[in-house]
């Protein structure tokens, strides 16, 4: 946990705090000076990824006036500033204006580009006056989501799969009559593939990932190869990576080598190999990076790349808009699925009771910055994983909450 504190009727330093321990105790919290002057009356601060790294930037301003009889400003040099973070607690300063006054300024996607602009107003100086600064000017102005995405958000087949065990055909075309096209398997649910593929086909389902455990992938690649042939799925995934009591460094560097191995025959098939996502993999490194960061730096891009679960990203106390933006092109696949609020996040156990999965849109994730980001950075398949106990309900409520979107 971090906070940014400056000062906004006053003379202070713009200061971020990072929490090191109990966040209620005060000796657990350490401060970080952004700069070695006092800024005065900085009443304009906001925490966003203006250059679209995936890093969190701090935007600062100072005031130039706010006594109401003086004619001239009280500080006629006031500056606003922008620190670009690169993830690690570092940050570079840049000074983004000079003489300007600033009051409870905004930094926000103002022509709908994608990309974050600045709109400021004055308090008193030289009022009533706005200023707007565009990013790279007004670019092409994104489509709506809910037109971007009509007809193409699938379902990963988990989420319904205790009705799957009573009565696979039946639940098969309730999902059809919800309006889905596209599925991901997670397993073949006794069947054989071709037989799966069969009764998708009679229900008006077409396959386009098919999951599998690491042992699988491992012990029976041939046998996943032949299955995913029979499918006719574009990716197979693993779905978790066995550790002990805390996943390992160790761990990472196997899991890499496993995984390239098996990207690359995968690749020779026509195929792409994905690793899922489950929310151990970002606990942090004596390095000042997470174990993800090992992951993907040793997995092979376009041979072994990541099929992202938001809800698992978003209980390790990740953002994953920005984890999108940080690793463009590395995640082919997006599990959607929303935290019920209170839900406590920074934990990397991959594991939370199923309550806490919630039809999307009613949750604490950032649905549409999630959405923006994946179209950027090249996600191809958005599947629907609800693992509430009221899936077969929630389900409908997510559809009908992403095509509601602007």
């Amino acid at each position: 946990m971090q906070i940014v504190v400056s000062p906004g009727d006053g003379v202070g330093y713009l200061t971020w705090y990072e929490c090191i321990g109990d966040p209620t105790d005060t000796a657990s919290w350490q401060g970080h000076r952004l700069i070695d002057t006092q800024l005065i009356h900085c009443h304009s601060l906001s925490v966003d990824d203006i250059n679209g790294d995936g890093n969190l930037d701090i935007f600062a301003a100072e005031m130039a006036k706010w006594t109401e009889k003086n004619k001239q400003p009280d500080n006629p040099n006031a500056q606003a500033f922008i620190f670009y973070g690169d993830g690690k607690g570092h940050f570079k300063k840049t000074v983004f204006s000079t003489g300007i006054g600033y009051h409870e300024a905004k930094v926000a996607d103002l022509d709908g580009d994608g990309d974050l602009d600045i709109l400021d107003k004055p308090y008193n100086w030289e009022a009533p006056r706005v200023d707007v600064w565009l990013q790279r000017g007004t670019g092409k102005l994104l489509p709506s989501l809910s037109k971007t995405f009509k007809g193409k958000i699938g379902l990963e087949l988990y989420s319904l799969h205790s009705n799957l065990q009573k009565d696979f055909d039946s639940t098969l075309n309730v999902i059809h009559k919800m309006g889905i096209t596209e599925v991901e398997v997670p397993q073949l649910y006794g069947r054989s593939a071709k037989e799966m593929k069969n009764a998708l086909h009679k229900a008006h389902l077409k396959p386009s990932s098919l999951l599998c455990s690491y042992e699988q992938l491992r012990d029976s690649l041939p046998e996943i190869i032949q299955n995913a042939k029979a499918l006719n799925v574009q990716y197979v995934g693993c779905t978790w990576i066995p550790h002990g009591d805390q996943f390992t460094k160790e761990d990472v560097d196997n899991a890499a080598v496993l995984f390239n191995k098996i990207g690359v025959e995968l690749k020779a098939q026509q195929m792409h190999f994905i690793y899922h996502t489950h929310g151990y993999e970002f606990i942090p490194t004596s390095t000042g990076e997470t174990l993800m960061d090992v992951l993907a730096r040793e997995m092979k891009p376009g041979i072994a790349d990541f099929g992202m679960d938001i809800f698992w990203v978003w209980k390790a106390g990740q953002d994953p808009a920005l984890l999108l933006k940080k690793y463009p092109g590395r995640f082919v696949a997006l599990h959607l699925k929303d935290m019920k609020e209170g839900t406590p996040t920074g934990q990397y156990n991959g594991a939370a009771p199923n309550t806490t999965s919630v039809a999307l849109g009613k949750g604490t994730i950032d649905i549409p910055a999630v959405l923006r980001a994946a179209l950027q950075t090249g996600v191809k398949k958005f599947y629907i994983e609800d693992e509430g106990g009221d899936a077969i309900k929630q389900i409908p409520q997510s559809l009908k909450y992403i095509q509601s979107l602007p």
